[in-house]
């Protein structure tokens, strides 16, 4: 019998899952008059963890980048691979209205917030941490 909070963990590639996010969040970008971009490599990373609830994760948060910076703003995302760690970082044009709650949540988890634009990279890296189990992520 399966939990239904249980995770499916496995071995998947994170790449294409970004690439069809990016892909999914560009009529939303452009509706706002935003640009949308990303710098992802074309070389695979492999994370093991649950592929649906990361990629739901990201989504959301890509989704609320987009949906609270200015018009013609900008949202990119940055995927940076160091062996070891995957940074996800999602640049945004503006802070978003909830940086000061967010930024207070990270802090009580022991989490160095350093300036504003490092949250959302900070927020993902937390959520692939929890979902992947890993404390060193």
């Amino acid at each position: 019998m399966k939990l239904i909070n249980a995770l499916d963990i496995s071995k998947f590639d994170i790449i294409p899952v970004l690439l069809d996010l990016y892909e999914s969040h560009i009529e939303q970008a452009a509706e706002k008059e935003l640009t949308l971009s990303k710098e992802i490599p074309e070389a695979e990373i492999i994370l093991n963890g649950d592929r649906t609830r990361i990629a739901n994760s990201i989504a959301r948060l890509l989704s609320n980048s987009i949906k609270f910076t200015n018009k013609g703003g900008r949202v990119t995302i940055i995927v940076q691979d160091f062996l070891k760690e995957v940074e996800i970082i999602e640049e945004v044009g503006v802070v978003v209205p909830q940086a000061t709650y967010l930024m207070r949540e990270l802090r009580k988890r022991g989490i160095d917030v350093r300036d504003d634009i490092m949250i959302m990279q900070q927020a993902i890296s937390e959520i692939l941490r929890v979902l992947i189990g890993d404390d060193k992520l």
